[in-house]
């Protein structure tokens, strides 16, 4: 379950560019085109790509060679079996601190399927050498440009959604998402949501949730009334929201609500007879913020 109360939830999508040099690089290939070429003044990607055994498939496992000076070259690559040539990669250059000794590169796949799936990793400088940082796979197309400083703090603020709520108050379609916001610090990504300098964001996003929680002519709404709920609570209005949200809440609520397990996952499920499950919208969602 998250653990929002005093600890964080979550975020939308990955925004604009931040105010330092950067490139944005939108890549696709071709079966005559298998290399490309990205840089900026200090720094240089190449990318490669290997097309699958069987000349049936379209699919191609890809490579980044990263130089940068100071650094030695450092190589990425897709996991094994790759993706559809047809999908493009995304690569992205600039540093993520203001302090770093040298930009990082973001290397981005889509592996395709309904509503997935975008795997990004970091390449940055750590204790002299070039470090890889994997996010979490993200829903949808993943980001769209270099991380932007949001809250002044020097460092790049990447600004996701936070995938968890996707399918467990309602459909997919009808899920909405709220903010997760990561930092790369120390060779690692930390969710900094819960900071107070993210506050406007959260308190834009409770109100825009609100709406579509209050329009009793969609009854797929509960979705937005968990981010209603999720998204007042990093603002402190946890207790006001969700009596608000109670109220509101599509009825029957039982199609669409997270369970869970007394004992431990095997092979993914839980358990027969140990499964828990919550007779209403508001023990399921108190449960899962």
């Amino acid at each position: 379950m998250l653990r929002l109360l005093g600890a964080g939830v979550a975020a939308l999508m990955l925004l604009t560019a931040s105010a330092s040099a950067q490139t944005y690089s939108n890549v696709t290939f071709t079966a005559d085109h298998l290399v490309h070429r990205i840089s900026d003044d200090q720094v240089q990607v190449i990318l490669t790509a290997k097309p699958d055994d069987d000349p049936e498939t379209a699919l191609i496992t890809v490579s980044a060679e990263i130089r940068i000076p100071g650094f030695a070259p450092f190589t990425l690559s897709e996991d094994e079996g790759g993706a559809n040539i047809a999908f493009s990669r995304q690569v992205a250059i600039g540093k993520l601190a203001a302090t770093d000794p040298a930009p990082s590169v973001l290397f981005q796949t889509f592996t395709g399927g309904a509503h997935c799936c975008a795997q990004l990793w970091a390449v940055t400088p750590l204790n002299g050498r070039l470090t890889v940082v994997p996010f979490a796979l993200l829903d949808g197309e993943g980001i769209g440009h270099f991380p932007e400083d949001q809250d002044g703090d020097g460092v790049a603020d990447f600004i996701l959604k936070d995938d968890r709520f996707n399918y467990t108050f309602s459909s997919y379609a009808g899920s909405l998402p709220p903010q997760q916001i990561f930092n790369v610090v120390g060779g690692k990504v930390v969710d900094v949501s819960t900071r107070d300098t993210f506050a406007s964001m959260f308190e834009e996003t409770a109100e825009e949730a609100r709406k579509r929680c209050a329009d009793k002519e969609d009854g797929d709404r509960n979705g937005a009334c968990a981010t209603y709920v999720a998204a007042s609570a990093r603002i402190g209005k946890f207790d006001a929201a969700i009596k608000d949200a109670v109220a509101m809440a599509a009825k029957p609520e039982s199609m669409f609500l997270p369970t869970s397990c007394k004992v431990a996952l095997v092979d993914g499920s839980c358990p027969d007879g140990k499964e828990i499950t919550f007779p209403d919208f508001e023990s399921a969602l108190r449960w899962f913020l």
